[in-house]
């Protein structure tokens, strides 16, 4: 038992790694990832964390009010007027589930659509008031990559926020993280005192190889390292080697604990794996466990056994098993954790994330009772979308104590208008002993100024009255929401011809291809962000797959050009 869990431990601590990074983090659209167990089981992916239902609801939040098109949710385009951007500059929004009013939210945003601040606020059923919860204040660079980050928490007896902590954030020329670096709010001197900072390394081809840990020594007043982990790849790009260290304050020196070796067939697949512990005694790592991994049909990893390696003899103990489920028309996989009791395996948690067109389409998550309270960790959320990739549908199934299963809670509809603005998001819970949904709560979104620079939005708040069934809308101004923008024009084209030339799939994810009219005889595309910067250019042909997976989720600007003289211009969505 004592190994399983620090087996488990271990693999959660690298996947918070990976997270960190940013490099490693499992890409839900990617086929590789999510297809070829080679990518599948090593520092790409992260093992997916059981989520409390209401902490996976917060992390939803900002789907109510953005337009979902957008990664950073800040920028909407107006396909009514072409010759607009609009660009949004900060709001105010009161935040709703099935149950009713649950906070609102305060936000601010640079040029370039970051958020530059954010205010939370809980709200008080009894006092029927905001109250004040966190700060959040962020900084970037030119680049737009994050530098600062500062929380703060709300104090009632002084009613001020006060600072809780800060990160700081370094990265090369390349735009990977090199270095973080926390600090905690110290009351005593009103100061950020520092707690613990990171440092990462890479190679020529930007995968990571160094990773080192360092604790803040207030004594000496200075960091101390703490553990590193360092990697190492083939020339595939295949890892092929872990090592982890431990910091030795007596020799000053890193000392080894552990080291994974990875074996791949000659398909490139990843079919083994094998952990080795160091015996200090002896200066070298000596074999623990070796890990063998299953598959089906389609050469997909559906199990993962860690035996235990006894050089006395050749019996197999397992000591750990994660297994992993796939659903037919849908990308992506659900984990299970194991625990071991005497050489059986005992489910713990399934918990999985699947997608359809790169959106998320399923969520599960699945608990053994003897671990977890089902009626916190087990559930489920399915989600809809319409053609422009808004979502317009969420059914939540959650744990029923009584038939010992999943059913129907409540069910999220969201509309949207020419713009692919949110106009409506309606609440109903399902009445099991009626059969029927019945609303609860919804909020009707609509512009009240719209001028050549600004416009706003507002949402307004209404209560479903179950036993009269009608809307009761909430008139008092603190329960309004609003949405500031600037609109502002877009890059001027000249001598556009509107009858040739033709860019799909437009939104995107990954390729462009162009219809190009047999007039151009030196075709090449440009494609410029909001602010009028040319982030690509490339000399095209009809047919051509124009790889545009580099670029940010955002809307651009697109010119196909015959040498000087423009042929066509327009938008592009990229997802």
């Amino acid at each position: 038992m004592k190994k399983t869990t620090t087996l488990l431990l271990l693999i959660i601590t690298l996947s918070s790694y990976s997270q960190i990074t940013k490099q490693t983090t499992f890409n839900q659209k990617s086929e590789n990832h999510l297809n070829k167990s080679s990518d599948f089981l090593h520092q790409k992916d992260s093992i997916e964390k059981l989520i409390p239902i209401s902490e996976f609801e917060d992390s939803m939040r900002d789907a109510d009010f953005f337009n979902p098109k957008q990664s950073k949710n800040t920028t909407l385009y107006s396909k009514a007027n072409s010759e607009n951007t609009i660009r949004l500059d900060s709001l105010s929004t009161v935040d709703f589930n099935n149950e009713g009013i649950s906070g609102k939210t305060k936000r601010s945003y640079d040029e370039n659509g970051n958020t530059t601040l954010l205010l939370y606020y809980n709200w008080d059923a009894d006092s029927a008031a905001f109250i004040p919860s966190y700060k959040n204040e962020y900084t970037y660079n030119e680049n737009g990559r994050q530098t600062l980050y500062i929380s703060y928490n709300w104090d009632a007896d002084s009613a001020a926020f006060i600072p809780s902590y800060k990160n700081e954030y370094t990265y090369n020329e390349n735009g990977r993280q090199t270095l973080s670096i926390s600090y905690n709010w110290d009351a005593d001197s009103a100061a950020f005192i520092p707690s613990y900072k990171n440092e990462y390394t890479y190679n020529e081809n930007g995968r990571q190889t160094l990773y080192i840990s360092y604790n803040w020594d207030a004594d000496s007043a200075a960091f101390i390292p703490n553990f590193k982990n360092e990697y190492a790849y083939d020339e595939n790009g295949r890892q092929t080697l872990s090592i982890s260290y431990n910091w030795d304050a007596d020799s000053a020196a890193f000392i080894p604990i552990a080291k994974y070796e990875y074996a791949y067939d000659e398909n490139n697949t990843q079919i083994g794996k094998t952990e080795f512990d160091y015996n200090s005694g002896f200066g070298v790592f000596v074999p623990t466990i070796n890990y063998e991994y299953g598959f089906d049909d389609q050469m997909r990893v559906i199990s993962e056994e860690g035996y235990a390696i006894n050089i006395c003899d050749n019996e197999k103990i397992l000591q750990s098993k994660i297994g992993y489920r796939y659903i037919d028309g849908y990308e992506g996989r659900a984990t299970s954790m194991y625990d071991i009791e005497n050489g059986q395996t005992v489910f713990m948690y399934e918990v999985g994330s699947y997608y359809q067109d790169g959106r998320l389409a399923l969520r599960v998550q699945n608990v053994n009772p003897i671990f977890y309270d089902p009626k916190i960790y087990t559930w489920t959320s399915e989600y809809t979308y319409n053609e422009n990739g808004n979502q317009t549908l969420l059914i939540r199934n959650s744990y029923d104590e009584q038939t010992d299963s999943l059913i129907l809670d409540y069910k999220k509809e969201s509309s949207y208008d020419e713009e692919y603005n949110l106009q409506e998001v309606v609440y109903s819970n399902w009445y099991a002993g009626l059969g029927v949904y019945k609303p609860s709560i919804k909020k009707e979104y609509s512009i009240i100024l719209d001028t050549d620079t600004k416009r706003i939005r507002e949402g307004l708040l209404s209560i479903y009255d179950t036993n009269f069934n009608q809307w009761n809308t909430l008139t008092d101004e603190k329960y309004h929401s609003y949405w500031y923008y600037t609109k502002s024009s877009t890059l001027s084209s000249e001598s556009i011809n509107k009858d040739t030339n033709v860019v799909f799939p437009n939104p995107t994810s990954k390729f462009l291809k162009v219809n190009l009219s047999d007039s151009i005889l030196n075709p090449f595309i440009e494609i410029f962000d909001i602010t009028g910067k040319k982030v690509f250019s490339k000399k095209i042909q009809t047919g051509d797959n124009i790889d545009v997976s580099s670029l940010a989720p955002a809307i651009y600007v697109y010119k196909i050009k015959d040498g000087s003289t423009i042929k066509k211009s327009g938008k592009i969505i990229k997802e």
